[in-house]
């Protein structure tokens, strides 16, 4: 297994997973549960660094990352089920894209993957990169995005879990955390 100690590990579907690492060049993946016990899996489609991830419904989603120092908006999923990966190209067509983005914040609720805040480009045309507010909703059984309220703040490096049908976004830098309860942030 070649991933790095630098790779962002997320626990996924009761599974301890380790995705991508900080050289975009290498893609491998591993699964391991909490004894200690890794294997490997197939790499992903889409060779980057630091993607986001969420579980919903038995597959993993990874979103945006890092590709040659520069911010990518590829999207794929891992089926736990299967052990494969698949790239995901949403219906944009008068919708919202994820954007390029990475260090943000992603995971599952109410059958949707949610992608907010971190540090990427405005719109799909740019190069020119800020700290985010966005929040972006995946709808798997439509497979479209779009626009949720914005972080009260811009923040890079945000971290998001979901407890009690309530998702929390820790920024870093920020003693704040933010609550979304499906409608808005508080």
């Amino acid at each position: 297994m070649k991933t790095l100690l630098t790779a962002i590990p997320a626990i996924l579907a009761g599974l301890l997973c380790s995705c991508g690492s900080m050289y975009g060049d290498l893609a491998d993946e591993s699964t391991g549960d909490v004894t200690g016990l890794w294997r490997s899996v197939d790499s992903m489609p889409t060779a980057r660094a630091v993607p986001s991830l969420a579980e919903l419904n038995g597959k993993v989603y990874a979103a945006g990352g890092i590709i040659g120092g520069k911010c990518t908006n590829a999207f794929e999923t891992y089926d736990l089920r299967t052990g494969k990966w698949s790239v995901l190209k949403p219906n944009t067509a008068g919708a919202t894209w994820m954007g390029k983005r990475k260090w943000a914040g992603c995971c599952a609720y109410n059958g949707r993957i949610y992608v907010a805040g971190g540090f990427g480009t405005l719109d799909e045309s740019s190069d020119a990169y800020a700290v985010l507010s966005s929040l972006r909703i995946y709808d798997p059984a439509t497979n479209t995005w779009s626009d949720g309220p914005e972080l009260p703040a811009p923040g890079n490096l945000v971290s998001t879990a979901v407890l009690n049908g309530t998702i929390y976004a820790a920024i870093s830098g920020r003693s704040s955390i933010y609550c979304f309860d499906g409608t808005s942030w508080s």
